[in-house]
């Protein structure tokens, strides 16, 4: 995963400076037995272990974040998937713990969770960013891209998709009007 991250801050550094310097200042709480970050600095490192103990020492540090952080988590889909269902409570309460305010940033790959679990986990969040790759069956030899708000409980975000494909400089280009699905 550190890798992953790390090839895409890489990415950033030309097209995004201004994500690449929030990246650069990012304090990281990793899981792992390795130190390494792919950007910002190690703040905390909590190793594998008893997966209880591991997501309550996880706990207590995020006990400590304020109304105005920001908070990305990065792999917590992981987490039932390594160590099975029952550690869900723990990740309730993780986000029982955190402050009323945050921003929450938690990336996660569709299909993940059985659907019982992914429909409880959603409703955690305020708004669901959904991107998904077209499968068309005639292509120009671009790709295009669903990308919208699949989900959403603020009254001034609204629910919609548009159409975009990436151009040959990474930018992302809308090609279809905002639509529902």
């Amino acid at each position: 995963m550190c890798r992953w991250l790390e090839n895409a801050y890489l990415s950033f550094k030309e097209e995004s400076p201004k994500i690449v310097e929030i990246l650069r200042n990012a304090s990281i709480i990793k899981i792992g037995f390795s130190e390494d970050v792919p950007f910002g600095r190690l703040y905390e490192q909590v190793p594998y272990g008893n997966p209880k103990e591991t997501l309550s020492e996880l706990e207590d540090l995020l006990s400590k974040l304020k109304n105005d952080d920001l908070l990305v988590c990065y792999g917590t889909h992981l987490i039932p998937a390594l160590y099975g269902a029952n550690t869900l409570s723990s990740i309730l309460r993780i986000f029982d713990i955190l402050p009323k305010w945050i921003t929450l940033f938690a990336p996660e790959p569709d299909n993940v969770y059985e659907r019982h679990v992914d429909n409880l986990i959603q409703r955690f969040y305020d708004v669901i960013l959904r991107i998904k790759k077209e499968e068309e069956y005639v292509s120009f030899g671009e790709e295009t891209y669903l990308i919208g708000v699949d989900q959403s409980y603020i009254r001034d975000i609204q629910p919609g998709f548009a159409k975009f494909c990436i151009e040959k400089d990474g930018k992302l280009v809308r090609i279809s009007q905002t639509f529902l699905l």
